[in-house]
């Protein structure tokens, strides 16, 4: 037996059994305990008590043998064996004839109650044993004892009877202490009960469940609330609107549609759960004359491709739900009320057509609309020609033709299309043979005749075939041919010089005078008054080996931001230096120039102003020359040049001294004579060191109006040393202005 299950040694005690038995006129009895655990009755629960014992023990001694079938459900209970007991004298027990099967003759078996009623003999698990006791000498053992005891695997629940059943004849089946045999022997049967585990309760209960047909359900369902074996039952519904949790079904509108609901049932016995689904459908209501035209208007279509007609259509009559449908056209021409259609002819073209559908029920409508393009007939020879003719082109360039040309030989609609060319450049099936470099591109005429039936008309098209590609010689020949520079006869502005070349050809350039134009392009006018520079530029023109030049003569134009003459009366004429950009005038008398008009001619389209912007020069205009002026030249391209006027005159004033001697002092008379207006000045007789010109050690002066003529005089003791004396007239101090040469008295 294992150990790891639970057995239970139970005594099965029988009631008091009756042995009768007739024998002459007297009879005997004895009786035999059935006991499980010391209880005619036992209740255990699979999977907890998984093997059971039996127990038969006698009460009466001097029983010598007994034969018998032992009973049970062997849906419960499956025997495994068979062991001796303890009773005295009893010397083995053996079992034998398993298989030998008691029928409803066997005396006393098929009264056995079972505790449903219903099994029969066929049902009942059986075992024939034979049980012995020898006795040798003396009285037989008086006392009784465990005769057997039956070993069973408990293998299924419910309730069985446990009993043993006498094998006929029935003879010497048990003694009484003085020898006399009984013949019969009944034995009430012991009930044990086998109840499932909350689990295989919730497991059965699981099984067992079942709500039967739900394909259609349309009344409520009966939702069990507990199982037969103790559990408890509870619903979920997924859709409670349709099918409640206590199993009340209400159908869905029509509208609505069919619902398909789930129901889950959650088993449960003490912890243990588990659940169960049912898919129910549910159909719903029979639809309401406006759910009617609404669903058969929704559902209603008109079979084929409406954008594609060209036969009659199929337009229905009723609906599924029991409408009546009626059909109008918006072009009864094409499309008649009843479906069958006019196709238009080629020239009406296509044409588009509503039909309505009106879906009716009882009073309730409403309607549909589809839209129906029926195609128009095939076209006419004439038609087909003309419809050809315009669709006709050749794929690609025709402007850059260098390679086959693809040449349609049927159109669209049916025509027949040939060609002719007029050169050779291109074939009649569109091969081209693309002329050499030096004989050029070739124009080409491709004339298509399209024709179907007797209908013929013609369409041109206009190729041009370009020519192969140049050899390098070729390439440097047309580039140079293509290579210009435009009008170079007036240039102002630099000059765009390529570096690449048509056909592929890599240019390179080189100036006869650089100073003028760079070899990049870069030009530099002359300055005014130099003149135009003539220039050759030299293109070198290279591809691989082969090379070419050309030369172009460009003029470069002198700038016109100069002055072409200068004067100011009184004093002359200016001696102009373009080159340094001065003009100088000089006159050995004195002339005031302080303001002073100054003439001078510009060149055309230039304008003069001060160098600082503070004023428009014009040709004749008053400046004070009394210190160089600069005046700023600009021409009509924006060049500019700032020319510096300097004016040199005679002085103002002019000094005559004398000088008298006296030991070492020295007496001078200086007269100042004034050339120009009176003016004021300082008239200075000073001493000064020989050797500096600049270092005044002693002086006199007369400050004031100078008028024609200034005298002073003035006394100096000269210290010893060279000493010069010098007279002469300056502005004033502060500027130190010469407006005299001056006068050196040694």
């Amino acid at each position: 037996m294992n150990s790891s299950l639970k057995s239970l040694r139970i005594k099965l005690l029988s009631v008091l059994a009756a042995f009768s038995m007739i024998i002459a006129t007297s009879s005997a009895f004895a009786a035999v305990d059935v006991k499980v655990g010391g209880s005619a009755n036992a209740e255990l629960v699979q999977g907890t008590n998984n093997t059971v014992d039996v127990t038969f023990s006698a009460s009466e001694s001097n029983i010598l043998s007994m034969d018998f079938f032992l009973v049970y459900d062997p849906a419960v209970l499956r025997v495994t064996g068979l062991t001796p007991g303890i009773a005295t004298g009893i010397k083995y027990t053996d079992h034998s004839n398993i298989g030998q099967k008691p029928t409803n003759a066997t005396p006393g078996y098929a009264s056995i109650p079972q505790a449903d009623g219903t099994k029969n003999a066929e049902d009942i698990g059986y075992v024939k044993y034979t049980v012995y006791e020898a006795v040798t000498g003396g009285d037989p053992t008086t006392d009784g004892g465990e005769l057997f005891t039956f070993h069973f695997d408990v293998i299924g629940t419910g309730t069985t009877q446990v009993s043993l059943v006498n094998v006929p004849p029935l003879t010497s089946i048990f003694t009484d202490g003085g020898g006399t045999a009984m013949d019969s022997l009944i034995i009430n049967p012991v009930t044990i009960t086998v109840s499932m585990t909350d689990a295989g309760a919730v497991a059965a209960d699981k099984d067992e469940l079942d709500l039967g047909d739900l394909s259609n359900v349309t009344t409520d369902l009966d939702l069990h609330n507990a199982g037969t074996n103790g559990t408890t039952i509870t619903w979920a519904s997924t859709n409670t609107s349709v099918i409640a949790t206590n199993g009340t079904v209400t159908r869905p509108s029509f509208t609505t549609g069919d619902a398909t609901v789930t129901l889950t049932a959650t088993i449960k016995k003490g912890t243990v759960t588990d659940t169960k689904s049912f898919e129910a459908f549910v159909p719903k209501l029979a639809a309401t004359d406006a759910e009617a035209v609404a669903a058969d208007k929704l559902a209603l279509n008109v079979a084929g491709d409406l954008s594609n007609v060209t036969a009659d259509l199929t337009l229905p009559g009723t609906g599924t739900n029991g409408t009546t449908i009626t059909w109008a056209s918006s072009n009864t021409a094409v499309i008649a009320n009843n479906g069958t259609v006019t196709q238009p002819s080629f020239t009406d073209g296509d044409a588009e057509v509503t039909l309505t559908a009106t879906i009716e029920k009882n009073g309730e409508q409403d309607t549909k609309e589809f839209i129906v393009t029926v195609k128009r007939k095939a076209a006419t020879d004439i038609e087909a020609v003309a419809l050809d003719k315009d669709a006709l082109g050749i794929a690609g360039d025709l402007a850059n033709v260098t390679g086959d040309l693809t040449l349609p030989t049927t159109g669209a609609n049916g025509s027949t299309i040939t060609w002719a060319s007029d050169n050779a450049a291109i074939a009649s099936n569109g091969t081209v043979i693309r002329p050499a470099f030096a004989d050029g591109d070739a124009a080409v005429t491709l004339t298509a005749t399209i024709k179907r039936g007797a209908v013929e008309d013609t369409k041109t098209f206009t190729a041009t075939v370009l020519k192969l590609a140049a050899t390098d010689a070729d390439a440097v020949v047309g580039a140079i041919a293509a290579l210009n520079l435009g009008d170079t006869s007036a240039v102002k502005t630099n000059i765009t010089l390529p570096t690449t070349g048509a056909n592929e050809t890599t240019i390179t350039w080189s100036s006869s005078n650089t100073s003028a134009i760079s070899n990049a392009g870069v030009v530099t006018r002359p300055a005014y008054g130099f003149g135009d520079s003539n220039v050759t530029l030299t293109a070198t023109v290279k591809k691989n080996a082969a090379t070419d030049t050309k030369t172009f003569t460009a003029i470069v134009k002198e700038r016109q931001d100069g002055i072409t003459s200068f004067e100011i009366a009184g004093v002359g004429t200016g001696v102009i230096s373009h080159a340094d950009k001065t003009i100088n005038l000089s006159s050995s008398a004195y002339v005031d120039v302080t303001d002073i008009a100054a003439t001078f001619t510009l060149p055309a389209g230039t304008t003069a102003t001060l160098a600082d912007d503070s004023a428009i020069v014009s040709e004749v205009t008053q400046l004070d020359f009394s210190a160089p002026v600069s005046i700023k030249v600009k021409d009509a391209d924006g060049n500019e040049t700032t020319y510096t006027v300097t004016v040199e005159v005679g002085k103002q004033f002019e000094v005559a001294a004398t000088k008298a001697v006296v030991g070492n002092r020295v007496y001078i008379n200086a007269t100042a004579t004034n050339h120009g207006a009176n003016k004021d000045a300082v008239l200075i007789i000073a001493v000064y060191e020989t050797s500096s010109a600049t270092d005044m050690k002693f002086f006199v002066y007369k400050e004031g109006t100078l008028g024609a003529t200034t005298d002073l005089d003035a006394g100096f003791l000269l210290p010893t040393g060279n000493y010069v004396v010098k007279a002469f007239v300056w502005d004033n101090f502060t500027s130190g202005k010469a407006l005299s040469d001056a006068e050196v008295i040694n």
